[in-house]
This record gives structure tokens, C-alpha cells and sequence, in this order.
């Protein structure tokens, strides 16, 4: 009787700990109509859509899971900004997250790694970079862009989310129409 009851209480302990130690499965989804795919670590629902100043449709999205947030903007231009150079590109990249930082209240951030490169995708660049806000709360920013879309992708939470496999898996996992 002993045997088997030190083997339910481990039976126990263990499944208990495995409880708390299921972490989300990241899963790819399709971004609306861009053609666009993000791995998000549970169903992300609907996107909401938006028009900017220039007609292009943005598509924001966020899913929270294991304590981070994970936030997502995709822009799909109206017209794409054919023959442009990576350099231009990365510049207007730049431009969306200056803009980004001073709506977000972000009180601190690292600075811009530029160069970043897209497994898979030749065309396209980013740049990445970390931010912090005045609760504390801190965040690993990187966006990505090609000549017909670009995307922003964010996790933060209460602590620095910049350590976890996830955050890379979602910041790296973004992928633009095959053409």
C-alpha cells in the first residue's frame, strides 16, 4: 500500500509540475488578405483593419500568452515601392518605429541594429531594437520590410522578454508573400 501510494503522490507532483511548465505552441496563421504568414503562440482571432493617410491597409493583432504580449502591425502598401534600395527601405522602416516610439510613451531604448536578415526571404530587411517604458515594463521590437509590405513585430511584458525562445521564434517567424 505504501509503494503505490508514494507512487500517486510522485504521479501527482510530477503532472502538477508539468502544468506549470506548459509553455505555448506557436503556430503559423495567414495575416488577412496580404498573403503574409506570423507564427503566434495561440489562435490570434481577427484583424483589425485599418486605412493609413496614403490608403494602405495596416492590420494590427495581439495575443498575449506565458506572460508576454505579443503584438503585431502589417502594412500592405497601395503601391509598391518598386526599384527602391535596401537602404531606402530600411530608412522608411526606421521612419514607421521613430514613429511607433513616440506614441508608445517609450521611455528608453537601446538603438537600432540595422541589417537584420529573414530566413528565406533575400528581398526583404529589418532592423531591431529594445525598448523600455516608465512602469517598466520592457519590450524586443523588430520590424521587417520588402518593397510591398512591411511589419512590426513586439513582445514586451513586466520582464525582459528578450532572454525567451519565444520572443525570437514570433520576431523571426514573420513571412512575406512568396512570389
Amino acid at each position: 500500500m505504501k509503494r503505490i501510494l508514494t507512487l500517486v503522490l510522485i504521479f501527482i507532483v510530477y503532472a502538477a509540475s508539468a502544468q506549470e511548465n506548459v509553455k505555448a505552441s506557436f503556430r503559423k496563421y495567414p495575416i488577412g488578405t496580404t498573403g503574409c504568414n506570423i507564427y503566434f503562440p495561440s489562435e490570434p482571432g481577427e484583424w483589425k483593419i485599418e486605412k493609413s493617410e496614403d490608403g494602405s491597409d495596416v492590420y494590427t493583432n495581439t495575443v498575449e500568452a506565458d506572460g508576454l504580449v505579443y503584438d503585431a502591425i502589417v502594412v500592405q502598401f497601395v503601391a509598391p515601392f518598386l526599384n527602391s534600395s535596401r537602404e531606402d527601405l530600411e530608412t522608411l522602416l526606421i521612419s514607421y518605429l521613430d514613429y511607433l516610439y513616440s506614441t508608445m510613451e517609450v521611455a528608453e531604448k537601446v538603438g537600432y541594429g540595422k541589417g537584420q536578415l529573414l530566413q528565406g526571404n533575400t528581398d526583404a530587411t529589418g532592423v531591431i531594437d529594445y525598448w523600455k517604458w516608465a512602469d517598466g515594463s520592457q519590450g524586443k521590437i523588430k520590424g521587417w520590410i520588402t518593397d510591398s509590405h512591411l511589419a512590426v513585430l513586439l513582445v514586451s511584458g513586466t520582464s525582459d522578454p528578450s532572454d525567451k525562445t519565444s520572443t525570437d521564434v514570433f520576431l523571426n517567424g514573420f513571412r512575406f508573400p512568396e512570389k
